[in-house]
């Protein structure tokens, strides 16, 4: 009886875990299709930025060293959670395909947007010399 007991609940463990772990199931896109889909792009250096709470909503401050598509302004507000975040650590630089932010507070960055730390955005942020749209 004890075995089928820890038998169940290795069970819905592994069923708690493979639901959590497919709601963000995805291919990164490509820079093209992230920046059609983007309101703004932005290579970012986070400033300050939230210990992840629950669902991993997190909140972060960044000095914008670039932007593309949109005008942002020196210092912008980031918020991420649900079932994709992108989690941000204060001093990381990142490249961010962000959604809009229209009525909000804070630009909303997310995976399976595009979305990558500085180090993995070579060949994006070559696209984005030659095809983007630069605004600061």
């Amino acid at each position: 009886m004890r075995a089928l007991h820890t038998a169940a609940l290795a069970a819905a463990a592994w069923l708690a875990g493979a639901s959590a772990a497919q709601a963000c199931r995805c291919i990164e896109p490509e820079a093209p299709v992230a920046y059609r889909a983007a309101g703004v792009v932005a290579l970012v250096r986070v400033t300050e930025a939230s210990a992840p709470g629950a669902a991993g909503a997190q909140e972060a401050v960044a000095a914008v060293e670039r932007a593309w598509k949109a005008p942002l302004g020196p210092v912008i507000s980031l918020a991420t959670g649900g079932d994709c975040p992108f989690l941000l650590e204060a001093g990381g630089r990142y490249l961010l395909f962000l959604a809009p932010a229209e009525g909000a507070a804070a630009h909303a960055a997310y995976r399976c947007r595009g979305n990558r730390p500085e180090a993995a955005a070579g060949p994006a942020l070559r696209w984005l010399a030659a095809h983007g749209r630069r605004t600061r």
